[in-house]
């Protein structure tokens, strides 16, 4: 990763400590703080080891940036020209053809428009939600299939599409036992599939972020929630706080979350725009 671009320049992950006085210390905000935490992979880019005033935030799990920082504006010239010299050629490299950002507070969203004048954003909303109860979700047995921890696969189950399973984890993670180390997943495997997951994408304190993921076929069969609820009770057993995040327009997660108890904390916007071209 190249070290120095005009005035932002990339950290070493020994280096991401310093931004995180630029990060709101409230609720919110998992996935950068994760990654300023290195519990998670990411990239972060700023203007100073010292004393940062603006930084760039990338977390792998969401392949997304978070725009942090004071006085914004001046900064617009350098933080476009590193996008175009060193962050375009880093995500195609990755398979990823889209810049997707979102500001930060202090950062407000018109002054990360202002940041980008000579890019056209498109942009979209995404939804917050927090978990406040101190009760157990009810335990959801299901009709068919087996519900396990997705550590146990490795060594108590025989599953057909192990590297799906591996996928999701990297996913989010540096490597399968960082995974098995820090974060925790519950699965249904059926004929010797596991055909939905539940896994901690971040983590940072005491608070874990829930990512799912159904395989198609199997989809709309409240699998979902099964292996939810079950990481949820995990999560409340262990003393830890659940969290859950998702498009807005996703309606079907959205309610899932409030099925499971969840309520929303807030709304944010992101903004993108194809480095491809």
């Amino acid at each position: 990763m190249p070290k120095e671009m005009s005035i932002i320049f990339a950290l070493s992950k020994d280096q991401f400590q310093c931004v995180k006085g630029l990060l709101p210390r409230n609720e919110g905000y998992v996935e950068p703080k994760a990654v300023l935490e290195t519990n998670n992979p990411g990239w972060v880019f700023a203007d100073s080891i010292c004393n940062p005033q603006a930084a760039l935030i990338w977390s792998q799990g969401n392949e997304g940036f978070y725009l942090a920082g004071r006085q914004i504006a001046r900064y617009s010239g350098e933080i476009n020209a590193l996008i175009d010299t060193v962050i375009r050629p880093m995500l195609l490299s990755k398979g990823i053809d889209y810049f997707e950002v979102s500001s930060v507070p202090p950062v407000t969203d018109s002054e990360l428009q202002d940041a980008f004048p000579s890019r056209k954003l498109n942009s979209w909303q995404q939804s917050v939600y927090i978990y406040r109860k101190n009760q157990l979700v009810p335990d959801i047995v299901p009709r068919e299939g087996c519900l396990c921890n997705m550590k146990d696969i490795w060594y108590k189950h025989s599953v057909q599409n192990l590297e799906f399973v591996e996928n999701k984890i990297l996913d989010y993670w540096d490597s399968i036992n960082v995974f098995h180390a820090k974060a925790n997943g519950f699965c249904l495997i059926m004929n010797d599939m596991v055909v939905s997951l539940s896994l901690t994408g971040w983590i940072f304190e005491n608070t874990h972020e829930i990512s799912i993921e159904t395989v198609k076929d199997y989809r709309r069969k409240g699998f979902a929630k099964i292996v939810s609820a079950a990481l949820v009770n995990a999560y409340l057993e262990q003393g830890c706080l659940p969290y859950w995040e998702c498009e807005k327009s996703n309606t079907a997660s959205a309610k899932l979350a409030v099925d499971l108890g969840f309520t929303k904390f807030h709304d944010y916007t992101c903004f993108g725009f194809p480095v491809s071209k």
